[in-house]
């Protein structure tokens, strides 16, 4: 019975073993949702497009920004005051980027200014992708009334806002305000892509974003690094248990 034991224990050793280290490698990959919190709640993690949101949708009106809506251009004031703060610890946040074309969108058109997409079911855009692919919105319909759970992961989200990227005109067709008087946006009220005027202020909000994680997250040499030296560990110990002489019960005293 004695070597069955021993069997039995150094079996039992080897799973743990094994269990362990696999548990340790697949660490980064191990979070399947794409969307993460982080930061107590203050920011979330699109692990798809590898960008960090704010939690709260409606930060710039709750700073001063625009209680009613704001323009494009009050939009990125608010972007510049973030990061004069630092805000959580940072100063490279931006507002959304729209992809121009996107394939995703049910209109698409070609024009003196090149190729443009817009509409609806929008997906490839930062707000687009978060708007359907990670809150589960549904297009026609308003994004509080029809989501998933990742949507209780954010707070005071809004009906329509300002992206970043520009509507991009020739100048020598509007001489007066040249390429830069457009800029897309993004309608959570329906889930429509769409360009307006940046001077217009009426119920345009704005929503930070930034590139990549907000979280210190060990690169995966360290937990490689980690999981060798547990190995060694583990067998090391293995090694002396199975060294130690084994004494009989019917050994003196």
């Amino acid at each position: 019975m004695e070597p069955l034991k021993k069997k039995m224990k150094s079996t039992i050793l080897n799973v743990f073993i094994i269990s362990s280290l696999s548990s340790l490698l697949m660490l980064p990959s191990t979070a399947h949702a794409t969307l993460i919190s982080r930061l107590d709640g203050q920011a979330v993690y699109d692990t798809d497009f590898n960008i960090t949101w704010l939690a709260d949708a409606g930060l710039a009106q709750s700073q001063g920004y625009g209680n009613y809506g704001m323009s494009w251009y009050v939009a990125e004031q608010w972007i510049t005051s973030l990061n004069a703060m630092n805000y959580l610890g940072f100063s490279d946040w931006r507002l959304p980027e729209t992809l121009q074309p996107d394939p995703t969108c049910d209109t698409q058109w070609n024009s003196y200014w090149g190729s443009k997409s817009g509409g609806l079911g929008c997906s490839l855009s930062e707000l687009g992708h978060l708007f359907y692919d990670e809150l589960g919105g549904v297009v026609l319909e308003s994004i509080h009334d029809t989501h998933n759970r990742n949507y209780d992961l954010f707070s005071n989200i809004g009906y329509n806002y300002w992206s970043g990227t520009p509507y991009e005109v020739p100048v020598n067709l509007y001489v007066n305000y040249g390429m830069s008087y457009f800029a897309w946006h993004f309608q959570t009220s329906n889930g429509g892509q769409f360009a307006d005027g940046k001077y217009n202020d009426y119920f345009f909000n704005a929503w930070a974003v930034r590139d990549g994680d907000v979280a210190a997250v060990p690169e995966p040499s360290v937990l490689y690094l980690l999981a060798i030296g547990f190995l060694s560990a583990a067998l090391g110990l293995r090694s002396k248990r199975s060294r130690t002489p084994a004494f009989s019960r019917h050994s003196p005293h």
